[in-house]
């Protein structure tokens, strides 16, 4: 396992892998773009709860299967030492971090 990326199932023919592409700015929001291989850049979607709100600039981003049900969350670093927890749900989308 590991990884950002998931393999459709196919009996038939080679798997076509669903890559997704969390790219921060410092001084600016992070957006993730879905399925890069497939449509490339036309399908951002910005993350929510980034710069202009209560957190700082992102340095840093990554995906993880944290809570082990399957599905990957996206982590965000801030220069303030703050880690935001994104969730993504099935249709690829970032909503905000739950707060706490």
């Amino acid at each position: 396992g590991g990884g950002f990326s998931r393999a459709p199932s196919s009996s038939s023919s080679p798997p076509i892998v669903d890559t997704h592409l969390v790219v921060c700015a410092a001084l600016g929001f992070s957006v993730l773009y879905p399925n890069v291989s497939r449509v490339g850049f036309g399908e951002g979607a910005p993350m929510g709860g980034m710069p202009g709100g209560q957190h700082d600039a992102c340095l840093s981003a990554c995906a993880a299967d944290l809570d082990l049900d399957g599905r990957f969350e996206v982590l965000v670093g801030t220069y303030g030492g703050t880690v935001l927890q994104y969730p993504l749900t099935q249709e690829l989308d970032i909503g905000l971090p739950p707060d706490g």
